[in-house]
């Protein structure tokens, strides 16, 4: 199915909504990178990015599914990786 201008609406809240839940779910970045991290920190950190990376994947399928196409799905996967990526590059450099 086609990109039509209603399911670009969703395509941009799938991305959306995947970086409003790290940055809910997750400790803010600021204050990872200013700290030496303890390992509450980090396990907090990893529990974060596994739940926003799962419920990112549930709501881009969801929207995949509405949308009859793959893409939503895509860019949740994208946007969750990202994320993962920051958050993990932030706690390796001050590990």
């Amino acid at each position: 199915m086609a990109i039509t201008s209603e399911n670009a609406g969703l395509l941009t809240l799938g991305a959306t909504q995947g970086i409003v839940l790290f940055t809910a779910l997750l400790p803010d970045r600021s204050k990872v990178y200013s700290a030496k991290p303890t390992p509450d920190i980090v396990r907090d950190v990893r529990h974060g990015e596994l739940i926003a990376s799962s419920l990112t994947l549930a709501y881009g399928g969801m929207l995949a599914g509405m949308t009859k196409t793959m893409l939503p799905l895509w860019i949740s996967a994208f946007t969750a990786v990202a994320m993962v990526t920051a958050y993990e590059f932030t706690l390796a450099r001050n590990g």
